[in-house]
């Protein structure tokens, strides 16, 4: 029996309801009359709110743990993250749990000989999609963490009982499987069959249950935003979640979502440079330097230091981390008001302050150096 079928019928026995999107035209499968497949496209509009359900906001922390705790009395145990920059060439960051646990797979299609055998696990990855750049919104940023269960080997009778532990486990924490709809895609790479069950709550996508046939193994890799989880059951803005407050209540998305995935990058071992993950740590940078007089910079990178660290063992330590942060910001600040200003950057050395004021022995007075700098 294909996979297409078996998943067909594991979720009518469980009384899903197969039916056709209006508006993408895609199978899907809900518990009740739904008019669309419950994507943000087809749905236009985020309405999860509006279901029934028990709504708590949580610390994301304390839910990553209530989630390892469900799933290691359900004989899984947990597997260390690792830092969000990739040291392979299949993508630049870690976009997935998938690659904690089985390295290269995107690139050679192979599980590590030690891993094929592993066992089932429960990872929550520090992940990085730079194709959200530029729309950051509620539910959209650039960094986030990737909560996965994931076996090796696997069969489609077990992935699909992972996918029933993970319902059951989000059902636990208020969001009922009678509010998702699941639509099933498949993709082919050179190397790889994926088959993606996307799990659709109320308009928000919360992740996926994806089936991956590569030659060396069938694996199953269940990922769901935690951040996302957090925001279906909290209600409320996406980033109150994210903090720290008071910062983030009256930050912009955009320079919340910039500083915390500058900071992940930074801690990773990311350092300023003109290509690949260089040109990300720099353009996160002048994202930050946009808003500089409302950034606490060294608070603020700070917590998202401790909150990245509670997940990975990050390479560049806090104090390392916060100084880097602040010099390459500072200096995309000051190169910004010299250019406003028509005028070469300072050479003199010393902190922000000290090469603003350098600014006046140029011919630029205070009021000019505020007007730039505003």
């Amino acid at each position: 029996m294909s996979f297409d079928a078996q998943v067909d019928a594991h979720l009518r026995e469980r009384h899903w309801t197969a039916a056709t999107c209006p508006a993408c035209s895609r199978l899907y499968y809900a518990k009740k009359p739904a008019e669309s497949c419950g994507s943000l496209k087809c749905a236009g509009r985020y309405f999860f709110t509006e279901l029934s359900g028990r709504r708590r906001s949580s610390a994301l922390i304390d839910l990553t743990d209530r989630l390892g705790k469900t799933f290691v009395d359900a004989g899984i145990p947990s597997f260390p993250a690792v830092p969000a920059i990739n040291s392979r060439e299949d993508t630049l960051f870690i976009v997935a749990g998938i690659q904690a646990i089985y390295p290269g797979l995107y690139e050679t299609g192979a599980v590590p000989a030690d891993r094929q055998e592993l066992g089932p696990r429960f990872v929550a990855q520090p992940s990085v999609r730079w194709n959200s750049h530029g729309h950051v919104a509620d539910g959209i940023t650039t960094s986030f963490v990737n909560t996965c269960l994931l076996e090796s080997p696997s069969s489609p009778a077990r992935h699909l009982e992972l996918l029933d532990l993970w319902l059951d486990t989000l059902s636990g924490l208020g969001l009922f499987a009678g509010h998702f709809r699941l639509v099933l895609r498949r993709t082919e790479t050179e190397r790889l069959v994926v088959w993606k069950l996307h799990i659709n709550h109320g308009g928000l996508e919360l992740g996926d249950a994806a089936y991956v046939e590569s030659p060396a193994a069938r694996i199953s890799d269940l990922g769901l935003g935690l951040e996302r989880i957090a925001w279906a059951l909290g209600g409320g803005s996406y980033f109150d979640s994210l903090g720290p407050w008071p910062f983030v209540l009256h930050a912009p998305p955009r320079l919340v979502d910039s500083l915390r995935t500058l900071t992940l990058l930074v801690a990773s071992g990311g350092r300023p440079g003109t290509r690949s993950v260089g040109q990300r740590v720099r353009r996160l940078a002048k994202d930050c330097a946009e808003f500089l007089p409302l950034v606490p910079v060294e608070q603020v990178a700070g917590h998202y230091h401790r909150f990245w660290s509670a997940f990975a063992e990050l390479p560049v330590p806090v104090e390392q981390t916060v100084a880097e942060i602040r010099r390459e910001v500072d200096g995309r600040y000051l190169r910004a008001i010299c250019d406003e200003l028509g005028t070469a950057v300072p050479a003199a050395a010393g902190d922000l302050d000290a090469r603003l004021w350098a600014l006046a022995g140029q011919g630029a007075t205070t009021d000019d150096v505020r007007r730039a700098g505003a």
